[in-house]
């Protein structure tokens, strides 16, 4: 990619946070990347602060509900809440893989948007992009 493409691709990430009416989200991804003289910096940049403020959002949100569950039940044994599941009946076993869902684990969804924010940021990398200067 050469700087075009990068402010391109910037300009589009930037718009696309806009649009999803997530203003701490965008501030964080404009932060991040405000701090690199480079476009192709800046892209990288605010690609890692988008893919690690996701991730962190999600520990918080599964650590919240979690919390919530533990302030209003708890187990037999005293012990705090630390998993939520829920059992699946055969015929949606089935069509799932699996005989039940962990409700506190990150969804394969979210897994896979950081696996690809994660190959992007490396196939810039390995593009040169921090060695683009501002042209």
């Amino acid at each position: 990619m050469d700087v075009e493409e990068h402010d391109r691709a910037l300009t589009y990430l930037i718009a696309s946070l806009e649009g999803m009416g997530a203003p701490e989200l965008l501030q964080a991804v404009v932060a991040a990347g405000s701090d690199s003289t480079s476009t192709g910096g800046q892209l990288v940049a605010s690609l890692r602060a988008l893919r690690n403020n996701i991730a962190a959002s999600d520990r918080t949100r599964v650590r919240r509900v979690l919390d919530g569950l533990n302030a209003v039940a708890s187990t037999e044994t005293g012990e705090p809440i630390s998993g939520v599941y829920l059992e699946l009946t055969e015929a949606e076993a089935r069509a799932a893989g699996t005989d039940r869902l962990d409700l506190t684990e990150d969804g394969d969804d979210l897994r896979d948007l950081l696996v690809l924010l994660d190959d992007l940021i490396s196939e810039l990398l390995d593009d040169g992009a921090l060695d683009h200067g501002s042209e």
